[in-house]
């Protein structure tokens, strides 16, 4: 069984920029997913009929789970790999993505309860990250792989403020939270089948030992 460090050294350099890739492309997710109901909450208002103390309730609600869930994901991170946390958030909170636009037609507090837990989700993805970069990358990468990582917040921010209202114009505002959650849910499958916890864990590498 190869250790880490044999595993980067050989084939594993390959992969280690396949982990970079779908950490930044997570990143990207997390924000399209975060930003966009910055934009239908304009739509949203209108329907619904929401005051802006409402309006403000419903944006803010979404760094409740954040904060709450920030320091476990980090543990669980530790505890159960990169790998699966990160998995796991991501289909987390695209499904709440998903779900936001029932949410918000059965009532206010059911929205709220969603946002709450999407939050939760999204707080996973940069303490799985960092976890999967420090068994991943070498020293001599990790300034450079962490600023790809980070260059995913403002892709994210400029994508979903940039599209949003289109899609709303084109398709309503629910098109937005089905359209950007189902990129998470294909991101997943991608993650499952090329994403490995450690090194040592690629099979790839291992053969070419």
């Amino acid at each position: 069984m190869p250790t880490n460090a044999q595993a980067i050294k050989t084939t594993g350099w390959q992969q280690r920029y396949n982990i970079v890739l779908l950490c930044v492309l997570a990143a990207f997710i997390c924000y399209i997913d975060r930003v966009n109901i910055s934009v239908a909450a304009i739509a949203l208002q209108e329907e619904f009929g929401w005051s802006n103390a409402t309006k403000g309730l419903v944006l803010s609600s979404f760094f409740v789970g954040y904060m709450l869930f920030m320091v476990p994901s980090g543990w669980l991170a530790n505890r159960l790999g990169g790998k699966i946390v990160l998995g796991c958030a991501v289909l987390w909170w695209s499904l709440f993505t998903i779900l936001t636009p029932i949410a918000a037609l059965v009532s206010l507090p059911i929205l709220i309860i969603t946002r709450i837990l999407m939050g939760m989700g999204e707080a996973a993805t940069f303490p799985a990250a960092y976890s999967l970069y420090g068994r991943w990358i070498p020293e001599s990468e990790r300034s450079r792989s962490l600023a790809l990582l980070v260059g995913g917040i403002p892709l994210g921010t400029l994508f979903a403020l940039t599209t949003t209202g289109w899609l709303i114009e084109q398709y309503s505002w629910p098109s937005v939270f089905y359209l950007f959650g189902a990129s998470g849910v294909v991101w997943a499958i991608a993650w499952y089948f090329l994403a490995y916890d450690k090194p040592a864990d690629n099979p790839h590498a291992s053969a070419a030992e």
